[in-house]
Formats: C-alpha cells, structure tokens, sequence
C-alpha cells in the first residue's frame, strides 16, 4: 500500500507539470498567433474604413483671410478696442 501512494503522489506531481506545460506551451503558442493576426486585421479594417469614407464637398476654402479694419476715431473711440 505504501508503494501505491506513493506512486499516485507522482502521478499527481506528473499531471501538475503536464498541466502547467500546456499552459506555457498555449500561452505561447496564443501570443505568437496574436502577433501575425492582429496587425493583418488592423491593416484590413483600416482600409475598410478609409475607401467606405464618403467624399466631401469641395470645400476647401478654409485658408487665412486678409480682413482689412477701419481705424477707430478717436472721438468714437470710448478705450476699448
């Protein structure tokens, strides 16, 4: 009897390191996956995103203005500008 635990004390000691092997290897194996993957489904959805924009209007006049101003006269004037 004493031989039978002591040899289901290393089964369980067995088991624990397989477990714990397969979550390294899993762990590994879903950050490498992670690493291909994402960046194509970024670069994807971007295009997506950028040829499914509507066109704006031709709108472009949105450049600096010359607004030329009176001077005020000083008899109008009250201190503010």
């Amino acid at each position: 009897m004493l031989l039978r635990r002591k040899e289901m004390g290393m089964d369980r000691e067995k088991s624990k390191k397989k477990k714990t092997m397969y979550y390294v290897v899993g762990s590994l194996a879903l950050a490498a996956g992670a690493m291909v993957i994402v960046p194509k489904v970024i670069d994807y959805m971007a295009d997506q995103f950028n040829n499914n924009v509507k066109p704006q209007d031709d709108d472009d006049d949105w450049g600096p203005e010359i607004v030329r101003r009176e001077k005020p006269k000083k008899e109008d004037s009250d201190g503010e500008l």
